[in-house]
């Protein structure tokens, strides 16, 4: 797998750079302390010399993502995460995140009509396709980079629906 890093914490870093474990996670898109996405290289873990001579851009990552990203580095970095109506554990954080990800994940067939309705909605919401176009159902650990990213944008939609009572979880 090629590694992933926020081009503004290598460049403000002097070699060799230090490789931050966050950025390993695939659940983790983007870099909350600049609000860019991670970019792939293929440079190995914390050796980012190729970037000295071709470093990407840094790409704005929505607040959505940003947000979602923020919490997993905290449930990580102190053990629980903030919510606006409580704080939660890491492990609850961890299993709603993955909760959510497997119900955007699995066929709407799995799912009531009313649930499937609401799948629909967020997936709409974040401007692609229902379940990204996937025909087949694979864990989310083996979809391709670009699904797991897409897949993510969508967890983080579902977070800012569920937030924002435009829709209601039901569990």
């Amino acid at each position: 797998l090629p590694s992933r890093a926020c081009p503004a914490c290598v460049a403000a870093s002097p070699s060799p750079r230090p490789y931050q474990l966050l950025w390993a996670i695939p659940i983790v898109s983007s870099c909350p302390a600049h609000g860019c996405w991670l970019e792939e290289t293929l440079a190995t873990r914390g050796y980012f010399g190729l970037w000295d001579f071709d470093r990407p851009e840094s790409r704005p990552a929505p607040e959505q993502i940003l947000t979602l990203d923020q919490r997993t580095q905290d449930a990580f970095m102190i053990g629980h995460v903030d919510l606006p109506r409580r704080q939660v554990h890491a492990g609850i954080w961890f299993r709603l995140l993955r909760t959510i990800i497997d119900e955007l994940s699995c066929p709407l067939s799995d799912n009531r009509p009313s649930g499937a309705d609401t799948i629909r909605q967020i997936w709409k919401e974040t401007g692609y396709p229902v379940r990204d176009g996937q025909t087949l159902w694979r864990p989310y650990e083996q979809q391709p980079g670009t699904v797991q990213r897409h897949t993510m944008e969508a967890a983080a939609t579902t977070i800012a629906l569920l937030e924002s009572s435009v829709i209601t979880g039901r569990g």
